[in-house]
C-alpha cells in the first residue's frame, strides 16, 4: 500500500503458485507460473492504455498462431 510493505499467504505447486492478502475492504488474489514469488513487487499503475494494448496485441498475436495450425 504505497510504499508500506503487504503481508502475503502463498501456496505453491510444481511451476505454479498462488498468493493472497488482505488490503483494507480488498482481498487481492496473485498467480504465477515458471516465475519466483520471491520476485514479485507490487507497483500502482496510473496509466492502464500500455498494458491494455499489450494484452490485445498478444490474444491476436495467439489467435493467428492457432488460425495457422494445420
Amino acid at each position: 500500500m504505497d510504499g508500506r510493505p503487504v503481508a502475503f499467504q502463498w501456496l505453491a505447486q510444481g511451476r505454479h503458485w498462488v498468493a493472497q492478502a488482505e488490503l483494507e475492504d480488498y482481498t487481492l488474489t496473485l498467480q504465477g507460473r515458471d516465475l519466483p514469488v520471491e520476485s514479485v513487487e507490487l507497483v500502482r499503475v496510473r496509466d492502464l492504455a500500455p498494458y491494455v494494448a499489450g494484452t490485445r496485441r498478444r490474444e491476436q498475436a495467439c489467435a493467428r498462431h492457432y488460425d495457422e495450425e494445420p
